[in-house]
């Protein structure tokens, strides 16, 4: 019992935000994970070091995102947990007998060393300290953490948290400390901000914007080489540069984003463009936010428009109006922002990051102990980030991923960078087109996206056939916005480019605003790439022969299998299980009425099933049915039964892992929970309240994420789920005089599975035949990393 009651205290569940979710995608898909931090302070003096690392252990107790761990596996939405304790795990390093140079190359090894290891995200806390003794009073604490969970403010925070409790030990007195706000508090007044007006400020900054990609790459990056250059700017130039922003009334901040601006206009020949920036996220007015600690940095764009008559003053302080105007609303999401711009999901807002690092750091002396030259830490998942430091001077330091650009190019945007920042500084305005002369032409750059370059499509891979007419070119475009690659031949296939159910609605619903052609997505399946649907578009011929049967697989001597629709109307995740079948089996999905037009949804189960039939008679004339049925469809399924029999006429029913809804559903379902939920109580508790976490914050992710704008797809998506799950909760279940297939997952309810069989025995007359299948779950059957174990057992059902 004291074993459950430990493992049953969790202090929080919650969820990931937007940039969370984009650093465990970079962890889980790249070798070189890019979120990890190394927080480095040179301490001088008397350290007092099993004090310090009580320190440290208190700040631990305080801080719940240094008792955080990050959790994905088995549930269906990323998690960050909190723990009621985390112990720090420590390196203490004796180096007094290397010289300085000898210290700094071992000082890297160390780095280079803990980066190959990283940290293991499911474990907390996510850390590592390092304290290195230097000399004798000389000590370089090295503390090694994740960008998943802090943000460098944060850092500053929790090391100046350590020291102030460390004073306290050392004195024996009370570390004088305010309440630090709990996330949970945060996070309800995240759901209750103003969105209306976030929109608002949002679609009209960015009204307009075209060509948002620069260096044409989509933000997220692959195991490539990063490289960094830097570059020192003189003392006495860096006080310059602060006296021109005072005379400009704007912050330096603003004054290095205008020149940053200035060079990517001169090298993209671009005069409307948009780059990132970071921003604390901490300009709100949630009470005491600068006493917290996690992950409240955000990203959000800089939109410059440039007028080459108009001057640089002018320019500068129009940036500084609008960054000042964006403080208000930086807690918005690039996700946000791009459905609001009706920007589509493959777009992105930006592929180059601007960071000028100004975390309230100040020097510290603690008992004799001075703490000196913090640095936080700087971690990038774009293409390109150019980076402002001020430390004595302003250093700039530019990293980029090998092959997007070169080590000339590099060079040339330092030294372009530098040349406008002396410009800036003139005593009199120059105009834009004056300030972008002093530079030189910018090396080559092969890039689809920059103006003053066009693609040789002479040298051009042979598979890649541009459009060729204007039906072409226009779905060229459309399928190079909705995906986000450049460019797109004619022959591509849609979905061998990555392309899901979500950007094949969203695409369709560009086809008609753009082209004036209402057709039902469903036709990408048939006709995956430009030249065929472009062809189809344009020829006028009838696309819409079956209202419901989706040829996914046409091609094929066997009886087809009948995929029938789930909660959701749509049938695009079957693709993955034809693919995986046998090549000579064709497959059809059966989608549900009102996708095409919501007015002819059907609000009965009886009538689905009765038309679904006769068009599925179309496609196979005699013989038996195949049907795959699943979730919500199996009452489709069980009816279709009915209705063939009466017809006299064969189904051969196989039922993907769902019960049979019954009488006495409820209640026995009530007990199943009960018994399941007990079940695992006692054999993994942990696992078990957990899992009760996962689901209240999956059930209010919707009102966490309440920036979200849902498309009239989506919309529409919601409305025939709603209709669907009526229908199912109204159907009467009718008894199965033949056999039935009943495909089973693992469940860890031992008991799930013979409540499934349970349910089908009492509607099934004839055989129920099992079919058992491992390592994957109910709700991803059909994804395409398991539809080969899908398929197999798929194929163990058919007749013929």
């Amino acid at each position: 019992m004291d074993d459950i009651k430990t493992k049953k205290q969790i202090e929080a569940i919650y969820p990931l935000t937007e940039m969370q979710r984009s650093l465990l995608f970079h962890h889980l898909s790249n070798q070189n994970d890019k979120g990890l931090l190394h927080v480095q302070l040179k301490l001088h003096g008397k350290l007092n070091i099993p004090l310090f690392k009580d320190a440290w252990q208190k700040t631990s107790d305080r801080h719940t995102t240094l008792r955080t761990s990050i959790h994905w596996k088995k549930i269906q939405n990323p998690i960050q947990l909190v723990n009621p304790k985390a112990t720090f795990e420590w390196d203490l390093l004796d180096w007094t007998n290397k010289e300085g140079e000898a210290q700094e190359l071992l000082l890297e090894q160390v780095k280079a060393r803990q980066r190959g290891e990283g940290v293991t995200l499911e474990k907390s806390p996510l850390a590592k300290i390092t304290l290195i003794k230097t000399a004798t009073d000389q000590y370089i604490f090295l503390w090694l953490c994740h960008h998943i969970l802090l943000d460098g403010w944060s850092t500053g925070i929790v090391i100046e948290d350590a020291l102030k409790i460390y004073k306290g030990l050392i004195t024996q007195t009370q570390a004088a400390l305010n309440t630090v706000p709990s996330y949970k508090s945060y996070l309800n007044w995240f759901i209750k901000k103003d969105t209306d007006r976030e929109k608002a400020f949002w679609t009209d900054a960015l009204m307009g914007l075209k060509n948002t990609t620069l260096f044409g790459d989509n933000g997220t990056t692959k195991d490539a080489t990063s490289r960094h250059f830097e570059k020192r700017l003189p003392q006495q130039f860096s006080q310059e540069l602060k006296n021109t922003a005072k005379s400009y009334q704007v912050s330096i901040n603003t004054l290095f984003q205008a020149a940053y601006a200035l060079l990517l206009h001169k090298f993209f020949s671009n005069n409307d463009l948009v780059f990132g920036t970071t921003v604390s996220g901490r300009s709100i007015d949630f009470p005491n936010i600068h006493l917290m600690t996690g992950m409240f940095m955000n990203v959000l764009p800089v939109r410059s428009k440039i007028t080459a008559t108009a001057n640089t003053s002018d320019f500068v302080k129009q940036l500084q109006k609008q960054f000042l105007a964006s403080r208000n609303y930086e807690t918005v999401t690039a996700d946000q922002i791009v459905q609001w711009m009706d920007m589509t999901s493959g777009s992105v807002l930006y592929d180059s990051l601007f960071i000028f690092e100004n975390y309230p750091w100040n020097d510290m002396e603690v008992e004799g102990l001075t703490v000196s030259d913090f640095k936080s830490g700087l971690t990038s998942t774009y293409p390109i980030t150019f980076v402002i430091k001020e430390t004595d001077t302003f250093e700039i330091d530019l990293m980029f991923e090998a092959g997007i650009i070169t080590d000339r190019l590099a060079h040339w945007i330092l030294d372009g960078f530098e040349k406008l920042l002396h410009v800036l500084c003139m005593p009199n305005a120059f105009s834009i087109s004056d300030a972008m002369e002093t530079m030189d032409s910018p090396p080559a750059f092969n890039n689809v996206n920059q103006k003053n370059e066009s693609v040789d499509w002479e040298v051009m891979d042979i598979s890649h056939i541009p459009a060729r007419t204007t039906e072409e070119l226009e779905l060229t475009k459309i399928w190079e916005s909705v995906l986000g690659i450049h460019p797109i031949g004619i022959e591509d296939n849609f979905f061998e480019l990555g392309g899901k159910s979500v950007q094949a609605l969203r695409m369709f619903t560009l086809v008609e605003r753009q082209m004036g052609l209402k057709k039902p997505p469903t036709l990408l399946i048939e006709h995956p790439t430009i030249a065929e649907l472009a062809k189809m578009l344009s020829s006028g011929e009838k696309t819409e022969a079956f209202k419901y049967v989706v040829p996914i697989r046409s091609k094929g001597s066997k009886p087809p299998l009948f995929c029938i629709h789930a909660g959701g109307g749509h049938v695009f995740f079957y693709k993955p299980l034809s693919d995986k079948l046998s090549e000579d089996q064709p497959v059809y999905g059966v989608q549900s009425s009102g996708i095409s037009n919501l007015e002819d949804i059907m609000q009965d189960i009886e009538e689905m099933a009765e038309k679904y039939i006769q068009e599925m008679r179309i496609v196979q004339p005699t013989g038996t049915l195949n049907v795959l049925v699943y979730c919500f469809s199996t009452a489709v399924g069980v009816e279709m039964a009915s209705y063939l029999e009466k017809k006299g006429e064969h189904i051969n029913l196989i039922v993907m892992d769902t019960y049979a809804h019954r009488d006495n559903f409820k209640r026995s379902f009530m007990q199943l929970r009960i018994y399941g939920f007990l079940s695992r109580l006692l054999t993994n508790p942990f696992n078990a309240v957990q899992t009760i976490f996962s689901t209240r914050i999956q059930r209010n992710s919707e009102k966490i994420n309440v920036g979200t704008t849902k498309g009239k797809q989506e919309v529409k998506v919601e409305k025939i789920r709603s209709v669907l799950e009526n229908a199912h909760n109204r159907y009467q279940w009718k008894k199965i005089k033949g056999d039935i297939w009943l495909i089973l997952l693992p469940r860890s309810n031992k008991m799930y599975n013979p409540f499934v069989i349970k349910t089908w025995e009492d509607l099934v007359m004839g055989t129920i035949n099992i079919v058992e299948l491992s390592n994957i779950t109910h709700f991803d059957a059909f994804k395409d990393t398991n539809s080969e174990v899908t398929a197999k057992g798929v194929e163990k059902c058919m007749i013929g």
